[in-house]
């Protein structure tokens, strides 16, 4: 009976292991895809003069802080919202 408890307890490091390596990579691309899509949309604003582009990467750079802050305490409430396995 104890090795089949130990088993369990293996399988269920290994897919806690695996759920955070997934929680790593999603994390990754998709803060790849927003700095992708920044990048895009900076093509024209670096034409601007440097007075008006400083104040738009400003506001560029809040937008993006808050929307990723908006995005981690949606995450946070899910992932808290979630039942946990006994």
């Amino acid at each position: 009976m104890a090795a089949q408890q130990n088993d369990i307890s293996i399988e269920e490091e290994l897919i806690g292991i695996g759920t955070r390596r997934l929680q790593r990579s999603t994390q990754r691309f998709i803060g790849s895809a927003i700095r992708a899509g920044i990048s895009i949309v900076n093509i024209p604003i670096n034409i601007l003069p440097e007075g008006p582009r400083d104040v738009v990467v400003a506001t560029e750079r809040r937008v993006v802080s808050v929307t990723a802050s908006l995005v981690r305490s949606v995450a946070t409430g899910l992932e808290e919202s979630m039942p946990k396995k006994e």
